[in-house]
């Protein structure tokens, strides 16, 4: 069992590169929910630019109304023009942090096999120790009968 502190040490650092990925993973998850919900608040105003620009009255206007009128609607137009990029750009970032979570799930079941190896390892180590120091113990009851047969006879 004189390889058992090398391995012990192995698995520790497995561990924690385990523990570490998985918080790696709950951030990114936490990161993703957040960008769904910035999301919807942001389709959910558009849809509320849509509805605004739609609305407008179809009665005779004057110069000035119409002129108010254009002025509101080209507003209306770049606001939602402004959220239709922050929707891509909080998109695009779902996708990376989709992308980063997908590596990182790969890594952590690399090194969840090779945990498993370790401790596996460890276990068998383990046992052959314990059957070793069963023959040993074992030799040592067949040696004192042996002695105690010699001096008997």
């Amino acid at each position: 069992m004189r390889c058992s502190p090398e391995w012990q040490a192995w698995l520790r650092l497995g561990e924690g590169r385990l523990q570490a990925l998985q918080q790696h993973l709950a951030r990114n998850a936490q990161q993703l929910q957040g960008l769904k919900l910035q999301a919807g608040e942001l389709q959910q105003q558009q849809a509320t630019l849509r509805q605004l620009r739609v609305e407008e009255p179809g009665q005779r206007l004057s110069h000035s109304q119409l002129l108010d009128l254009l002025r509101r609607q080209a507003l209306l137009r770049r606001q939602a023009q402004v959220l239709t990029l922050e929707l891509e750009q909080i998109s695009h970032r779902q996708q990376q942090l989709q992308q980063q979570q997908a590596g990182s799930q790969k890594q952590m079941s690399a090194l969840q096999r090779r945990h498993d190896k370790y401790q596996q390892h460890l276990q068998q180590l383990h046992r052959q120790w314990l059957l070793q120091r069963q023959r040993q113990e074992d030799n040592e009851l067949d040696e004192q009968r042996l002695k105690g047969k010699v001096w008997n006879a």
